[in-house]
């Protein structure tokens, strides 16, 4: 089985003015759907950036090549909207 850490940088929106919620979250799951910028793991919506890091046993490099079932571990934090921000 692949295991797959997603982490990122904690940063501010800029475009909206408002900093991002500062609880840190750890998921330990399955990647179970993806759409744009977002991947759902354990039924958490996990929002990537062009910071995001992906380390691990795996050849997934970004968001778009982790394949679904996989094994994911992201550290990040809790956005307004309830995401997490992988970090």
């Amino acid at each position: 089985m692949r295991k797959l850490v997603v982490l990122a940088f904690f940063f501010v929106n800029s475009t909206s003015g408002q900093a991002l919620a500062k609880k840190r979250v750890k998921l330990d799951g399955y990647a179970e759907w993806r759409y744009h910028d977002v991947l759902v793991v354990e039924g958490q919506r996990v929002q990537v950036t062009a910071r995001t890091l992906f380390v691990g046993n795996t050849l997934a490099r970004d968001l778009e090549s982790i394949p679904f079932g996989s094994e994911v571990k992201v550290d990040g934090y809790r956005n307004a909207d309830g995401s997490v921000l992988a970090r």
